[in-house]
Order: C-alpha cells, then sequence, then structure tokens
C-alpha cells in the first residue's frame, strides 16, 4: 500500500522529522512554487513590450494623419 500524499505531490514526513537534531523545532521547508511563466512566455511578453515600445512612436511619426493607422499625441501619451 502507498503512503498518502500531500498537496505537493510528497509523503506526509513523520512525526518529528521536521525537528532540528537538539530537539528545537526548525522550520519547515518551503515547497517549490511553480514558475508564473517559462522562459518562451516571458520572451513573448518581452517581445511585446518591444512591438509596441517601437511601434506606438512609428505610427504616430510616419503614418500621415489622415490614415487610419495615425495615432494621435495623445494616444502615444496614454501609453507612455
Amino acid at each position: 500500500m502507498t503512503p498518502p500524499r500531500s498537496a505537493f505531490g510528497a509523503p506526509p514526513d513523520p512525526v518529528g522529522a521536521l525537528q532540528a537534531p537538539g530537539g528545537g523545532a526548525s522550520r519547515p521547508a518551503e515547497p517549490d512554487r511553480p514558475r508564473l511563466l517559462s522562459w518562451q512566455g516571458w520572451t513573448a511578453v518581452l517581445v511585446c513590450l518591444v512591438v509596441v515600445a517601437v511601434g506606438i512612436p512609428v505610427l504616430n511619426l510616419v503614418v500621415p494623419e489622415g490614415s487610419w493607422l495615425h495615432l494621435p499625441d495623445f494616444y502615444v501619451s496614454l501609453v507612455g
């Protein structure tokens, strides 16, 4: 029969396993937390940030004012 598992996938510690050798209780180890994003996720966030940081001023400066792609100065300041 397999022992029950905790919420983190490890079997529960036996009584007294978390005590220091001198008899005093020590702090239990923190469980590993899942990462917010993988390195691919952080790369995608960085690419989107660069696209917005470069694209918004370009759409304001390069695109003529009559075009639907032109962004007025007000929107550039809002994004900034």
